[in-house]
């Protein structure tokens, strides 16, 4: 990894995680695709949640910023 996109990583994460919890739960990670990008809508939730639990790599329901970065590229 280029460690000159951290910062622009942790950018992008910090801009989901809107509790500043340090980690992003499904409502945080599904309430910023549905505001931020139109062509997705609540009919098609099925995809983001299929992508939070792909991105979501120890099943805990939250996405830790390390478990981000694969997906940020």
């Amino acid at each position: 990894m280029n460690d000159q996109n951290l910062p622009l990583y942790q950018q992008m994460f910090n801009s989901i995680d809107y509790d500043k919890g340090g980690m992003i739960s499904y409502p945080e990670f599904k309430g910023y695709f549905l505001q931020r990008q139109p062509f997705i809508s609540n009919k098609r939730e099925d995809v983001l949640y299929m992508l939070f639990y792909l991105m979501n790599k120890n099943g805990d329901s939250k996405i830790t910023f390390n478990e981000f970065i694969p997906f940020a590229r």
